[in-house]
């Protein structure tokens, strides 16, 4: 789980779904209220994730699968997806860019 670069505290599971939600790169710390931002490699790999998850949704609806599976495979896919982000957020105290 993410920490707070300012108070050091780490976020809970939550707490780092909630700011999940939104699509701003400035999260606020709900220990300490101070701007944190994510890394420019955690945007990175969400980005990645997103892309690959898209991919999987793509390639089953070719595949001729039945609707039914491949809805439950793609919902699953979303369940996966909102449990593992948590997990890769790393804040920094400034906004970063592509070096």
């Amino acid at each position: 789980m993410p920490k707070c670069h300012y108070c050091g505290k780490t976020w809970t599971w939550k707490q780092t779904f909630k700011c999940n939600l939104t699509f701003k790169k400035r999260k606020k710390c709900p220990y300490c209220g101070e701007p944190n931002y994510m890394t420019f490699r955690t945007f990175h790999r969400l980005e990645g994730f997103a892309c690959a998850f898209i991919l999987i949704a793509v390639i089953l609806t070719f595949m001729k699968l039945p609707h039914l599976l491949t809805l439950a495979f793609d919902a699953g896919l979303i369940i996966l997806w909102l449990l593992i982000v948590p997990f890769q957020y790393e804040f920094t105290d400034k906004e970063e860019g592509p070096t």
